[in-house]
């Protein structure tokens, strides 16, 4: 191989390798955003048991 053919192969494999990459990342943030949407519903009731809870303690002192 040449060093246009040789430079031509490395180009192809880098845009293979980016692609590769780059298909990962969109896998990988696609699940972290999924886990981040459960944790939310799943989080979500016990915040809003726990601002109450808290909201009505403060009234009480503060009467």
């Amino acid at each position: 191989m040449n060093q246009k053919e040789e430079n031509f192969v490395m180009s192809l494999i880098r845009e293979r390798l980016k692609m590769q990459s780059l298909g990962n990342s969109i896998v990988i943030n696609t699940q972290i955003h999924i886990v981040n949407t459960y944790n939310l519903n799943f989080f979500a009731p016990v915040a809003k048991v726990t601002d109450n809870h808290f909201s009505r303690k403060e009234d009480s002192y503060g009467s």
